[in-house]
């Protein structure tokens, strides 16, 4: 599908010219089912191969090339100031015209567009220190279409997606089936006035309202959305994280046309190259970075050592490393308690301090504290002899501390914070 103001508008390409750096645009080609396959890859000068580097596709519009979409977004800043790397796939054309996006569904020419993106991960994960858990994609109208496909059929590879006068087909949306969440930001004018209509156009394209509400339930993040206004025509949705650790963003472009916001020729509010990145950059495989960490709650509370029991963590949450240790510091000397863990957080009096942990309540064995009182339990997530069986990813408990306290005033027992912990693969 073509779209003819950009083509108009890259006439003027010639005018561009690539930096002093630009020995570090490659061009790549990988194998897909016997079809090869190009794409243009910038290497900034800041990338170190000691240092894994997060991945950024970014996919151009119909009858458009690779060349052409660096030229009208060209994201090389980006990538210099936060080292990361930047690819400009390159479409196949379609009979009669120009490279476009084989989207999955009834209209599907049988190019394979999901083995395509997943090769070149592939090739640059052999190749270059990729962090393959900050793999990010966005796209520009026939290329923004295709960036909804990467989401709901690849969402284990990509970590974020940004379409840009791109909607997501009514065939991707009745059909998708996300494997886990995937963070989602939209940029769109209003008058785009082509198939890519904001309202959406029945029965190909779906609307902007309908595709944020989509996403915001699949990512679980809150159903009301803060907005703000950015200039004097844009208005900025976020749904941040609710359930989980995805947020949902748009832009409404009131009065914007089919523009790739701040290219030349498309005055705008504001710079798509800059936001996309300051969106996708947040997230990794888990959703918005450390938000899925061990996190405390809860108060700490003096006990008769002088200070507060306060709990703690090293290792990870990741149930294949099986590496999480429990740790509390500052319970009195020499004195004997459990660690206990339940799926709510409360705050309720008990004892000399609070029970922060709520639910159905699981103990586990018996531990000492040492004589400077420091405690610590490493819990085998895989064991099935836990209290609630092997503790698998996705699932999050709350664990808390109890101690004896004999010198403490009324009660002679304690407690420590909680430590909220959702578990990761």
């Amino acid at each position: 599908m073509l779209i003819s103001p950009v083509a108009l508008r890259l006439t003027l390409a010639a005018l561009c010219v690539l930096p002093a750096s630009s020995q570090q645009l490659l061009s790549r080609t990988v194998d897909v089912q016997g079809v090869s396959r190009t794409y243009l890859l910038y290497v900034p000068a800041s990338y170190s191969p000691a240092e894994p580097a997060p991945l950024l596709f970014n996919f151009h519009g119909g009858a458009m090339t690779a060349q052409e979409m660096l030229q009208l977004a060209d994201m090389r800043p980006q990538a210099e100031a936060d080292s990361f790397l930047l690819v400009y796939p390159q479409g196949l054309p379609e009979p009669g015209g120009g490279p476009i996006w084989n989207s999955e569904g009834p209209y599907t020419n049988g190019v394979d567009e999901m083995g395509f993106a997943e090769a070149m991960i592939d090739d640059l994960a052999q190749a270059y220190a990729v962090d393959e858990r900050r793999v990010y994609a966005c796209g520009y109208s026939n290329g923004g279409n295709l960036v909804w496909d990467l989401a709901c059929l690849l969402s284990h590879r990509f970590a974020a997606v940004s379409a840009v006068a791109g909607n997501m087909f009514e065939w991707t949306y009745t059909s998708c089936t996300p494997a886990s969440p995937t963070a989602v930001l939209t940029i769109h004018g209003t008058a785009d006035g082509t198939y890519n209509l904001y309202n959406g156009l029945p029965p190909f394209t779906i609307s902007l309202p309908q595709t944020n509400a989509y996403w915001v339930g699949i990512n679980g993040a809150r159903s009301t959305p803060d907005v703000s206004q950015v200039g004097g025509s844009t208005e900025r949705f976020v749904w941040p994280a609710d359930q989980g650790c995805f947020t949902v963003e748009h832009y409404k472009i009131n009065g914007g046309g089919h523009d790739w916001p701040g290219a030349f020729g498309f005055p705008s509010d504001f710079s798509a190259n800059q936001v996309i990145w300051d969106y996708v950059s947040q997230f990794d495989l888990d959703g918005l970075i450390q938000c899925g960490a061990p996190s405390t709650y809860c108060p700490v509370i003096p006990n008769s050592s002088g200070a507060g029991a306060s709990i703690g963590w090293s290792g990870t949450a990741g149930v294949a490393a099986n590496d999480l240790v429990l740790e509390v510091t500052g319970a009195p000397a020499n004195t004997v308690g459990i660690f206990f863990y339940g799926p709510d957080q409360v705050q309720l009096g008990l004892g000399n301090g609070f029970r922060c942990v709520g639910g159905p309540v699981r103990r586990l064995p018996v531990v000492g504290a040492s004589a400077s009182g420091t405690v610590s339990y490493p819990v085998d997530l895989m064991s099935s002899t836990l209290p609630t069986g092997a503790i698998t990813a996705g699932e999050t408990w709350n664990f808390q501390y109890w101690f004896r306290d004999v010198q403490g005033f009324p009660f002679q027992f304690s407690l420590s914070n909680g430590l909220r912990v959702p578990f990761t693969p």
